[in-house]
């Protein structure tokens, strides 16, 4: 089936310049964290990749917004409403893990990856969005370190 502009549009920022600059961010403070050199460049490789893939998603929701105007913009700017406002903290339990082994195999506790998605929000995201947009106030939504 096809889907719309607007839903690429929508899905491509989701899962592409959200998703793919958060795990760039994952990836690239994972291999700082490792204690193991071939984990540490696998994971700078994979942060390289993620980055190349988020800067084409932009491209794309560019071209989008350009050939679809105003729906597109107000798609986007929902869907990041949306992802700031799924930061709320989680009650989940989590597991009990060893932090130090964790580390050094460059695993990151649940709270470090909510963090840095925070962060890709408020820094990466919104300033990139808030330029894609023309500048406009609107995406000055606030976001805060989880």
């Amino acid at each position: 089936s096809e889907i719309s502009l607007v839903e690429l549009a929508r899905a491509t920022f989701d899962e592409r310049c959200i998703g793919e600059t958060v795990a760039a961010l994952i990836a690239a403070e994972q291999a700082r964290a490792t204690t193991d050199k071939s984990i540490a460049l696998a994971l700078d490789r994979i942060s390289e990749e993620e980055t190349r893939h988020a800067a084409f998603a932009w491209r794309v929701v560019r071209w989008a917004l350009g050939v679809g105007g105003a729906p597109i913009a107000r798609a986007i700017e929902q869907r990041f409403e949306c992802a700031v406002a799924e930061l709320a903290p989680t009650s989940e339990p989590q597991p009990a893990i060893d932090l130090e082994i964790a580390l050094a195999y460059g695993r990151l506790p649940a709270s470090e990856h909510a963090k840095i998605r925070a962060e890709a929000l408020r820094e990466v995201v919104a300033p990139c969005l808030r330029s894609l947009l023309g500048g406009q106030d609107r995406v000055d939504s606030p976001v805060h370190a989880a």
